[in-house]
């Protein structure tokens, strides 16, 4: 299904709203602000089609493929760890956290996978426990 070409009367109401960057016939690009609200407003649970209601945008000026694509660019930019961006430069990897603790020794890392390793034996212990139990109160 192509997206909806966008009339002049429509192209007037989307550039009124603060968040729109940059508005065609065929295409519309969004401030850093929007995606940035609209990824945590869709972190927290929110439905696409609500949040673009909330920012101000008509769903019936923006139609649901337009929609879709808003939303699919976003998350993965989101998801990706990269910096929103408007217009068509490219976006870059969020800076990742540097810590100032040194990388373990090997010696460590062999004791924390002992470590992993026995705890993933006591949780499955646990499992047979309570599943043991559990069969045994059905048969009461």
């Amino acid at each position: 299904m192509p997206r909806k070409i966008l009339t002049e009367t429509e192209i007037r109401i989307l550039k009124k709203n603060p968040y729109t960057y940059k508005v065609t016939d065929k295409t519309i690009q969004f401030t850093v602000a929007f995606q940035e609200e609209f990824w945590r407003r869709y972190q927290c649970g929110e439905a696409p089609t609500q949040i673009i209601k909330e920012l101000g945008y008509e769903k019936e000026i923006l139609g649901e493929h337009r929609i879709e694509g808003i939303s699919s660019h976003i998350k993965e930019v989101g998801t990706a760890g990269m910096e929103f961006y408007q217009g068509h430069s490219r976006p870059k990897r969020r800076k990742t956290v540097e810590y100032d603790e040194p990388s373990p020794t090997p010696k460590t890392l062999a004791f924390m996978q002992n470590e992993l390793i026995y705890l993933h034996q006591e949780v499955e212990f646990i499992k047979k426990i309570m599943q043991a139990d559990s069969a045994q109160r059905r048969n009461k």
